[in-house]
């Protein structure tokens, strides 16, 4: 009986080893405005590439990851970055259309990050979520563009945690 339960154990641990390992994805490396980064993406994703954003899409959702640029005159690593954050946020998304339902505050890659849940500001409904990892005096934004909240939610915070920054070669680290 034992035999069996330990057998039963290794097969459930090697089918979640499996499971982990298949969305692993691919790194992709991307230099947006000032931004040099690595991000995973699951295999198969479309990347189209704008410059200073990207478009990534695959299994019914996309997302954008750009550089919004500079905002504030104290740079982004400020104290208040959750107020810089919401006006990078009213960039994106004016007033007039959506409204805040969360904002929470979170590291990405070591830096300071404010994730905005918005949505439709007279239905609320079309949820959506955009992140602003503040780096070096820009904010790097990544948004979701289609998909439903459901779906897209884990799979934004996938994105989020395995992005790196990355230095560019000849320059130096911290500079």
């Amino acid at each position: 009986m034992r035999r069996i339960a330990a057998l039963i154990t290794l097969v459930a641990i090697a089918l979640l080893l499996v499971a982990c390992g298949a969305d692993r994805g691919t790194r992709r490396d991307l230099t947006l405005g000032v931004h040099h980064v690595s991000i995973r993406l699951p295999e198969g994703w479309q990347v189209l590439d704008f410059g200073r954003e990207v478009r990534v899409s695959g299994d019914g959702l996309a997302f954008t990851l750009g550089d919004l640029g500079p905002l504030g005159s104290e740079g982004l690593e400020s104290p208040d970055a959750p107020a810089l954050a919401a006006a990078a946020l009213e960039r994106i998304e004016p007033a007039a259309r959506r409204d805040v339902a969360a904002r929470r505050l979170r590291p990405v890659a070591g830096r300071p990050t404010v994730v905005f849940d918005t949505w439709d500001r007279l239905t609320h409904e079309h949820r959506r979520r955009v992140a602003f990892v503040l780096h070096d005096g820009h904010a790097l934004v990544l948004n979701t563009k289609e998909g439903g909240f459901a779906a897209a939610g884990p799979r934004f915070e996938a994105m989020l945690d395995s992005l790196r920054f990355e230095t560019p070669a000849g320059a130096i680290a911290g500079s």
